[in-house]
């Protein structure tokens, strides 16, 4: 009954399809030739970002020693990560809503959101467990590497970013 009533009042839409590529089309707007190369781009970019910053880290640290680094020569780093903010509002104003996104009648209000989050808990929980297992990854890698190589292998800075850059 739930369904239906969706259906009917636009929130929940029904499509009939033939082939699975047909479902992955339908549910990625990607053609099925194509969707490995836009899989992959998200992960080869989150992969750039990474190397960028390791690079402009190693060469901040290189250009300003490791005493004038520590002193105030990490906060370059972030000051060039900032400069991309500006970028990243101008791309997110210029994106147009999808037009299903504008044609909805029912815009669902913050207790409507709260309540369908806890009828399926068990799917927001695994979500959640996914997103915990990807953070504690990343940071393990990104953080924990360059640590555990300077302060128990006793590796110098730049040595300790190269492994990491590796891993």
């Amino acid at each position: 009954a739930d369904v239906v009533e969706a259906v009917e009042s636009g929130l929940f839409s029904l499509y009939a399809v033939n082939t699975i590529e047909d479902a992955l089309e339908l549910l990625t707007g990607i053609p099925a030739g194509e969707r490995g190369l836009w899989t992959a781009s998200i992960q080869t970019t989150a992969a750039l970002g990474l190397l960028l910053s390791l690079v402009i880290i190693s060469v901040t640290r290189l250009l300003s020693g490791e005493e004038a680094f520590a002193a105030w020569g990490w906060r370059i780093p972030f000051l060039i990560g900032s400069l991309i903010l500006p970028f990243v509002f101008h791309i997110r104003r210029s994106l147009a809503e999808t037009e299903a996104f504008l044609a909805r009648k029912h815009h669902p209000s913050l207790r409507e959101i709260v309540a369908s989050m806890l009828r399926n808990w068990a799917l927001v929980g695994a979500g959640m467990m996914l997103v915990v297992m990807t953070t504690v990854s990343f940071y393990l890698i990104t953080v924990y590497t360059p640590t555990f190589g300077k302060s128990v292998l006793h590796l110098s800075a730049t040595s300790a970013l190269t492994v990491t850059f590796c891993v």
